[in-house]
């Protein structure tokens, strides 16, 4: 009986030693499939657009490398180009996706990776930032597999590219400073371009960057493109970093209250689409592309709230006013002393004077002004201008109704 128990308890230590080292592993080098809404849509998409084509280029990556598949036909045309950026994906997404036939099929030139910013990101709700060291090894880890999948592919692994806040930014320079050791001088090779994103203090371009600094903004993805022209052109691949191979930045508004007023219509140059119609005429909007200025974008509203929408499916602004400040002046009719709280709700910081002014409920022309001038906004359009980025994958924004 003595020995029987040995023998039992022999068995069960062999079975629990995997789950025990599984344990000491971090998330960063589990493969873990996304939970995102979409994600198993986009991952079969991707798989057949590999078996559909010759591919000569893959890009791994997470919504950074997503948002190329706006514009990356222009940019990237007659590269062969398979764009794998998934929206949300961290290395253990990653992982995930290649060990389930992502790179199965293909024999590319070229495999890019940039991953690891979702990693770092900032403490919130369920989420905690992985430590710099475990992220490092998931991106070992994904290297690994591509090696193993595409062992006559060269394979560049980007320094995961700089962002905000400060303490996540220092996560990814800690991270970025172990990724030369992945270099074997053969295969595999460590590239830095991260200067192109950083002005000479060393702070992020803000004309590259979302307001959260995370996601760049069309001017970023330009940039990109021209530090990535060279490299590309060194291992045979076309690259055309042209301006109208990237949207164009939103442009200042450059026209009056009055005219804001009145301007109840999209663009000429904008409204119709080469795209079969099926709506119906009298209560469809049908638009081929998004606005790129103001006189372009769409003007919601009901006589006293209104909006100015651009119309982008996966970088939606939108600019929001309310009649209290429309042309400068106070107007009562809809909540009264509601211009106290106008500007302070949204996180807006002014001047001491105006500030002052505000709390002594004062509301002058003047002081409203002064308050949309510093919020870099008109005064037709003062109470918010915002982005909203879409969180999901393959978004079809052309066309849209």
């Amino acid at each position: 009986m003595r020995f029987k128990k040995t023998i039992l308890a022999g068995l069960l230590s062999i079975m629990l030693i995997p789950a025990a080292f599984a344990g000491d592993q971090p998330k960063t080098v589990i493969p873990t499939k996304s939970g995102l809404k979409k994600f198993s849509k986009l991952h079969e998409e991707k798989l057949a657009e590999a078996k559909a084509g010759k591919v000569d280029w893959v890009m791994i990556g997470d919504s950074i490398t997503h948002a190329w598949g706006r514009d990356y036909k222009g940019t990237f045309a007659g590269s062969n180009l398979l764009n794998l950026g998934f929206p949300g994906d961290g290395t253990e997404h990653v992982l995930w996706r290649i060990q389930h036939g992502a790179l199965d099929g293909i024999s590319p030139k070229l495999v890019t990776l940039l991953i690891g910013t979702n990693n770092l990101r900032p403490a919130k709700g369920l989420h905690t930032p992985d430590k710099p060291k475990d992220v490092f090894a998931g991106i070992q880890a994904i290297v690994a597999e591509v090696r193993t999948r595409l062992p006559e592919s060269k394979l560049m692994v980007f320094s995961i590219f700089p962002r905000g806040p400060q303490a996540a930014n220092e996560r990814v320079m800690a991270v970025n400073a172990m990724l030369p050791q992945l270099t074997d001088h053969e295969h595999v090779f460590h590239v830095d371009i991260n200067a192109t994103f950083l002005d000479d203090k060393g702070q992020l371009i803000e004309a590259y960057y979302n307001k959260a600094g995370v996601h760049l903004l069309p001017a970023g993805y330009a940039a990109w493109a021209k530090a990535l022209q060279p490299l590309l052109e060194k291992e045979g691949l076309e690259i055309t970093p042209s301006k109208k191979a990237v949207k164009k930045p939103h442009k200042a508004p450059k026209v009056t209250a009055k005219a804001a007023a009145v301007s109840a219509a999209p663009a000429q140059s904008i409204s119709g689409s080469d795209a079969p119609f099926d709506g119906d005429p009298v209560t469809t909007v049908w638009f081929k592309q998004p606005a790129e200025t103001y006189d372009q974008s769409l003007v919601l509203g009901n006589g006293r709230i209104g909006a100015m929408v651009w119309g982008d499916a996966d970088e939606e602004r939108i600019v929001l006013n309310e009649e209290s400040v429309w042309s400068g002046s106070r107007v009562e009719n809809n909540v009264p002393g509601g211009h106290k709280s106008l500007f302070f709700p949204c996180g807006q910081k002014t001047k001491p004077s105006v500030e002052l002014e505000y709390k002594n409920g004062l509301t002058s022309d003047r002081s409203i002004r002064t308050s949309a001038t510093l919020f870099g906004a008109r005064a037709y359009a003062a109470v918010i201008d915002f982005t909203l980025l879409a969180n999901s994958a393959a978004v079809d924004q052309t066309p849209y109704q």
